[in-house]
Order: structure tokens, then C-alpha cells, then sequence
């Protein structure tokens, strides 16, 4: 009587599934129980701090890009538009 490869996996599956029940159904302990102390709470003076009673300052400038000395912006950069395939669906006369 020779044992099937399906016979020996089944018996493996049990070994392993029994193994991973008793270690499941064990009693678990710890060996030392841990307790949460509590601090006691003391808050800590607020500094004081001087008000901003002025304006904000100006903003830098808004473009990062330019030299620091231009005072005027950059003409508009032309731009090459990609070519465009020819249409491949005819348009329908509307007459």
C-alpha cells in the first residue's frame, strides 16, 4: 500500500494545525503584571512676546527667475506649436 503525495500532505496539514491549536488553547502568562503611574501635571509659564502692531513689509518679487536688477517683466516666449496629424474621418456636408 503506497501513500499518495495527497495522503502526506493531508497528515502534515494535521500536524501543523495541531501544533498551532495546542499552542493556542495554553495558558498564557506573564511573568511580571505592568501598571501605568501617573505624573503630576505642572504648567510651565507663557513668555511674553512683543505685538506686531505695523504693516507687514512689501512683497519680494513675485518671479524668481529673473536677474535681480529688472524691474520690468519678460516679453511672452513663442512657442512651437507640434504638428498636427491630418484627419482621418471625412467631415458630412450639411447641405
Amino acid at each position: 500500500m503506497a501513500i499518495r503525495k495527497e495522503q502526506v500532505l493531508a497528515l502534515l496539514t494535521l500536524v501543523v494545525a495541531a501544533l498551532v491549536a495546542k499552542g493556542a488553547l495554553s495558558e498564557f502568562t506573564l511573568g511580571k503584571s505592568f501598571t501605568a503611574k501617573t505624573k503630576e501635571y505642572v504648567p510651565t509659564a507663557i513668555k511674553a512676546t512683543a505685538l506686531v502692531t505695523a504693516a507687514p513689509p512689501a512683497a519680494g518679487r513675485a518671479n524668481f527667475c529673473t536677474e535681480p536688477g529688472e524691474t520690468r517683466p519678460l516679453p511672452p516666449r513663442e512657442l512651437a506649436l507640434p504638428a498636427r496629424a491630418p484627419l482621418s474621418v471625412a467631415a458630412l456636408p450639411l447641405d
